[in-house]
């Protein structure tokens, strides 16, 4: 008696111990998603332990039932204490949504651990522990065959319950299926440790039979999960997307909403950039590449895992990609698929999964970030303060330590750095091995020195805005409450689309107590703005907007508080704020923007709060009256986006603007630029090859060239093929 009373106190203390710890680590320092699910596998495991020691002892089975049940209400207790105190204490986070979590994801999962441990009991007599860890492991890890063979990133597994994958959208929310999945889970696992408990005095053919039976059902859930809803097997996505085209190169399968004619574009940039890439790499995949194009965000989360990220799985040679991204992520999607034959591992990836090089291996590649020449960004990058050393970098996981925009173009640019002044075939070498002095004869030291004299050299004067605009984000582990803002977040926009404004207001209010968020400000703005509150939202912003002087959402900010002085009537503070939006240019976007607001606020001052007001029609009937008396460059980007979501017919759109001239200043070349793609994207390459000539021929913008000039030769390439 007196040695189990001590080995709960052992398991117990372990247990606190590892919640202790967890206080002090990112995400799982407050009540949440992350927490919940470590607390789970971390609980399963020492209940487990907990059960098969109280099954070695000579203890009637009411005591055990009795110290078992103590057992798991310490576990609940201490979990909770500690997380709500390290909630509390570290970040301040509602406990609602961590709660939740707590309940759908550690508790279960402790059940799932006691069960496994029952049925360890079962299956032998001695060696218990360590049948139990194989059962354990086996139950932890067996996503591992979807992940690799299933196009999908996400997965549901007993002892985690729900996890998105490697890249996830931070706002993770309980859905009914998951919910579903939990239940069957429980009903399951108790079905097993009931089952086992009453066999355990029975003879070796029944238990033989039992075994069998949750084999089976086990075997035959996980083939049928992708029918379920909780996995997405290869045949599972073909059959959703419905379209399939086969070229040279590639099998590319298409949701059967898109367009016919944007499939053929999509196929064929395809063969543009496979094209491009194997010219760089002298070396191209054996294998024809699979590409999924989805319609929609949407149905990329619900099919593939993630609804932001574009993905590659190099060791299936797939990608995974958005239909209106091909002009933004293809390229880079597919150089990692391209990196798989001098990849490490069965994954076909870096060595030791070194995010860094497999990331900065396909930026390199692309040479595109925001249209812009990777070189500059990187450059600028650096001359304002924003980038760290390279040895950093590379150095384990750092990687994501930083805002990922960073990280992306510094490594990006050092990896290019690599190809452009040592060659294609040294940097296959280091993909596959990271040996930087064995391929290079030089230390990374050394390579990161002559990498900084290379940023040193571009010019990037006047830039401060741009990197600020780029690189002032923080990673997702040092946001506050990270993913209840996000979730509370996305539930104060699904109420704003849906008209609820009062409601979507007083979420996004609660929300920025305690996050301190751009999305729950602006959202909160925005919803003040639709209830014609104009003077609270002035005042709202007006109190807040210097606490994201130097963040990248300060631009945002600006402009939205130039609207509401408009709004209020204040219009020669507003024309200020729209000026200076403009004389510190961060983007096109922004420079755009101001230049719109202050071309109506001139010249058709009336016009200017009918803008702001108006819904995306009035907005789009409001431009293109405009555009019918000059050619506005500034306006077009913004017409472009509005016909988009009205979902306006691209022949009636284009007709106004198809004999357009353009010039050499930024709006115009841009204007140009963003007319061709979406000319391109309908299928139009007769304007689409205009528009881009004019981009290339009437740009002064080095940063930008490379991008227009890819534009231009896909065109091209696309027209002769």
């Amino acid at each position: 008696m007196k040695k189990s009373k001590l080995f709960s106190a052992i398991i117990t203390f372990i247990f606190l111990a590892a919640n202790i710890f967890l206080m002090f680590l990112p995400m799982t320092n407050v009540l949440g998603f992350e927490f919940s699910i470590v607390n789970g596998i971390i609980g399963a495991f020492l209940l487990g332990f907990a059960f098969i020691h109280s099954q070695n002892g000579i203890l009637k089975p009411k005591i055990i039932e009795r110290d078992l049940l103590f057992q798991f209400i310490f576990f609940v207790i201490i979990s909770l204490v500690v997380s709500i105190l390290s909630t509390l204490t570290m970040q301040v986070c509602p406990l609602d949504d961590g709660i939740y979590f707590y309940l759908i994801f550690s508790i279960p999962s402790y059940i799932v651990g006691v069960s496994l441990a029952a049925l360890a009991v079962l299956i032998v007599e001695r060696k218990r522990y360590f049948v139990f860890v194989l059962l354990f492991l086996a139950t932890l890890f067996s996503f591992a065959d979807e992940i690799f063979f299933n196009p999908q990133i996400y997965f549901f597994n007993p002892l985690t319950g729900y996890f998105p994958g490697t890249i996830y959208d931070e706002a993770i929310k309980i859905t009914e299926k998951i919910v579903y999945y939990r239940i069957v889970n429980l009903v399951y696992f108790i079905a097993i440790a009931f089952a086992a408990y009453r066999l355990k005095n029975s003879g070796g053919k029944a238990k033989t039979v039992f075994l069998l039976i949750v084999f089976f059902v086990a075997a035959g859930f996980g083939y049928l999960k992708p029918d379920l809803g909780f996995a997405t097997s290869k045949a599972k996505l073909t059959k959703e997307l419905g379209e399939k085209i086969v070229t040279d190169h590639f099998v590319v399968f298409c949701d059967r909403r898109i367009a016919p004619e944007k499939r053929e574009v999509i196929s064929k940039a395809c063969e543009f950039y496979f094209s491009k890439i194997s010219a760089i790499l002298d070396d191209k995949p054996t294998e024809k590449i699979i590409a999924f194009v989805f319609y929609d965000d949407a149905q990329k989360k619900n099919l593939f895992g993630s609804k932001v990220a574009d993905v590659a799985k190099p060791w299936l040679n797939q990608i995974f990609i958005g239909q209106d991204d091909f002009h933004s992520t293809l390229k880079h999607e597919m150089a990692h698929v391209f990196s798989a034959d001098f990849g490490w591992s069965i994954f076909k990836v870096a060595k030791y999964f070194n995010p860094a090089m497999i990331e900065g291996f396909a930026m390199a590649i692309e040479n595109d970030y925001d249209n812009l020449d990777i070189d500059y960004v990187a450059a600028f990058a650096k001359k304002n303060g924003y980038a760290f050393p390279v040895t950093e970098l590379f150095s384990g996981f750092d990687f994501f330590g930083r805002a990922s925009s960073i990280s992306y173009v510094y490594s990006g640019a050092f990896i290019k750095f690599l190809l452009e002044n040592y060659g294609s075939e040294k940097l296959k070498k280091i993909y596959g091995s990271l040996e930087f002095e064995k391929v290079y004869g030089e230390k990374l030291s050394s390579l990161s020195y002559e990498f900084e004299k290379r940023l040193d050299a571009v010019d990037v004067l006047g830039m401060k805005n741009k990197a600020q605009l780029y690189f002032g984000r923080l990673p997702i582990h040092k946001k506050i409450c990270a993913r209840t803002a996000a979730l509370q977040t996305e539930k104060g926009w699904s109420l704003y689309a849906r008209g609820y404004f009062s409601d979507a207001y007083k979420t996004f209010k609660r929300t920025y107590v305690y996050s301190g968020s751009y999305s729950s400000l602006i959202g909160t703005v925005y919803s003040l703005k639709e209830m014609k509150r104009y003077a609270g939202a002035l005042k709202k912003l007006d109190g807040e907007i210097d606490k994201f002087d130097s963040s990248a959402y300060y631009f945002s900010l600006l402009l939205n508080y130039a609207d509401l002085l408009a709004l209020n009537g204040k219009i020669v503070k507003a024309e200020t704020k729209y000026e200076e939006l403009l004389k510190i240019a961060p983007s096109i976007y922004y420079t755009n923007l101001a230049s719109l607001r202050l071309f109506l606020l001139n010249e058709y001052p009336l016009k200017l709060k009918e803008y702001l007001q108006g819904s995306d029609f009035d907005k789009y009937n409001i431009l293109k009256n405009t555009l019918s008396v000059k050619n506005l460059y500034y306006t077009i980007p913004v017409l472009i986006n509005l016909s988009k979501r009205l979902r306006e017919n691209y022949k009636i759109f284009i007709r106004k603007l198809s004999n357009i001239k353009f010039n050499s200043s930024p709006s115009s070349v841009n204007a140009a630029f963003v007319l061709s793609e979406y000319a391109l994207a309908n299928g139009d390459l007769q304007l689409s090859k205009k528009f881009s000539a004019a981009a290339v021929n009437n740009n002064r913008m080095p940063e930008i060239a490379q991008a227009l000039i890819e534009n231009k030769e896909m065109i091209n390439w696309i027209s002769n093929h």
